[in-house]
């Protein structure tokens, strides 16, 4: 621009010095009135191009009034931002308790938006209240962890979420207390337990509590197992039946003892008779 410029300069200054001798080598006769006309027009078309190249260059700038810029706009100073707001990194930020849409809106040491208000508590865990840490939501007022995120049980993950598998929160189509048929089947790790979707026995989905698991096992550190009193009751009705079968056989021994003795009673008795039979016979004769 400076050279450009310069250039501009020199030229004008070596047609004004050689104006003369200009006009004689295209043979021009002109009175000197009317060749400072010329020149005067001259001087004026150049400025006008200088102030063009000037403004295109160097275009000025309409400075915010105080006051005028909302969140996330273009400031100087605090005074071009609206109320509530602070001008940080040349951007209007949200205050600590002005309203926001997401933790961005902030000025820097705000934790979170929570509430659509910003805040600048500790940051929590699953489970505890917001703000919550990276990687956490906020669902139902408390912080858990997403579709997808890392679970220890299904009661870290949010309400929409159907089971923590392979330590990751994971939404199933058809999981637990899903209503299922023959013709509708539960997903994998489930058991169609009296028409709804219980989670099955050693499955790797987590569970909380027995209501959870399929009938006859309950919930055990967050797995549904089967219980020793509940795997063997097939084992008492065995020992049931064993001891049934017993006592039947004892009292068919006892009853073929006592048929055994009636009979050998009604043998002697029998044989006492035929004896006093003949005696009694003998002596008539």
């Amino acid at each position: 621009m400076y050279y450009m410029l310069l250039i501009i300069k020199n030229n004008f200054l070596f047609y004004i010095k050689n104006y003369d001798i200009l006009m004689d080598i295209q043979t021009v006769e002109t009175s000197s009135s009317y060749g400072w006309i010329i020149a005067i027009v001259i001087f004026i078309i150049l400025l006008i191009i200088i102030i063009v190249l000037i403004f295109f260059f160097f275009p000025f700038t309409t400075l915010p009034g105080p006051g005028t810029v909302g969140l996330r706009g273009s400031c100087n100073t605090t005074a071009n931002c609206q109320a509530g707001l602070t001008c940080s990194g040349g951007i209007c930020l949200a205050n600590i308790g002005s309203a926001c849409t997401t933790v961005a809106d902030c000025v820097p040491g705000a934790t979170g938006c929570v509430n659509s208000v910003c805040v600048s508590q500790p940051l929590s865990g699953i489970g505890g209240p917001p703000p919550c840490m990276s990687g956490l939501v906020v669902d139902n007022g408390v912080c858990k962890v997403p579709i997808g995120g890392r679970c220890t049980q299904l009661s870290d993950c949010v309400s929409t979420a159907s089971g923590c598998v392979n330590n990751t929160c994971v939404r199933i189509t058809n999981g637990l207390n899903s209503t299922c048929n023959s013709s509708t089947p539960c997903s994998s790790g489930f058991t169609c337990d009296n028409g709804l979707c219980k989670i099955s026995n050693m499955s790797p989905i987590a569970c909380m509590n027995n209501s959870q698991c399929v009938s006859g096992s309950v919930c055990n550190n967050g797995t549904c197992m089967f219980t020793s009193s509940n795997h063997c009751h097939s084992c008492s009705s065995s020992d049931s039946s064993s001891s049934s079968s017993s006592s039947n056989t004892s009292s068919n021994n006892k009853s073929s003892s006592n048929n055994k003795s009636s009979y050998t009673s009604w043998k002697k008795g029998n044989s006492t008779y035929k004896t006093d039979y003949f005696k009694n016979k003998m002596k008539k004769h």
